[in-house]
């Protein structure tokens, strides 16, 4: 998978260069956040969801009460993915430097924000995993 984003990002920036249009480049955060956001709907359609699937590498052994969190927190980032795309879309109607600020530094410390606060529940509702 990781070769189709390679290479996805190669197109683009060729593209770019060639056409010396930057659409591609700005429309690559929202389609980032919609390829995210399918990939972690189709999960919760036909599990298991892909956070369970990440956390079953680290426990393969889950209780339910784990299994149903875990579709929650698939269920959490589906919102973040949309919103995020949409904030990302939005941000191409104002300035450049608006949309580098947005889709290069604050949808990095919201992703970590949303990754530690996960974490944080996480402990409260199911444990560190170290039992």
């Amino acid at each position: 998978m990781s070769l189709y984003w390679i290479a996805a990002a190669i197109l683009v920036t060729i593209f770019t260069f060639v056409t010396d249009i930057k659409l591609g480049l700005y429309l690559y955060p929202p389609l980032v956040n919609l390829v995210f956001f399918t990939f972690f709907s189709i999960s919760l359609l036909h599990p298991p969801t892909v956070i369970e699937r990440i956390a079953r590498h680290h426990r393969p052994e889950m209780p339910l009460k784990a299994v149903i969190y875990t579709r929650r927190v698939t269920q959490a980032w589906c919102i973040f993915f949309l919103i995020n795309g949409g904030i990302s879309v939005m941000s191409l109607s104002y300035s450049e430097e608006w949309w580098v600020l947005y889709n290069g530094f604050i949808t990095y410390i919201l992703i970590g924000l949303m990754l530690a606060g996960e974490y944080l529940i996480r402990i409260k509702v199911i444990g560190s995993g170290n039992d």
